[in-house]
């Protein structure tokens, strides 16, 4: 086993995974206020699939375990990604009728 390339691509998986995520939050948060927001989330969606792509074509040129360590790296980026965008505190609404105290 190449522990080498299993951990090269376990860190090259974390950074285009953490990369892919930061990006789709940028755009996420830029929607609403974009003039053309179907084009900017294709446009998004298209530039993190190219970065993914990339980074995994590169992995398989290292072989089969930098290829498997970076879809490894990649979900668990994406998992840390999901549980912090969990975390973050949420606007809370109150009904203007629920505050008639």
């Amino acid at each position: 086993m190449d522990y080498g390339a299993l951990i090269t691509g376990i860190v090259v998986g974390i950074v285009v995974g953490t990369l892919s995520m930061l990006g789709l939050w940028v755009t996420v948060r830029s929607l609403a206020s974009a003039q053309r927001p179907h084009v900017m989330l294709a446009a998004s969606a298209g530039i993190r699939l190219l970065g993914l792509l990339a980074g995994l074509y590169f992995l398989a040129q290292s072989g089969p375990f930098a290829l498997f360590g970076g879809l490894a790296g990649f979900i668990a980026a994406r998992t840390v990604a999901i549980g912090l965008s969990r975390a973050e505190p949420r606007a809370s609404f109150v009904s203007p009728r629920m505050d008639n105290h």
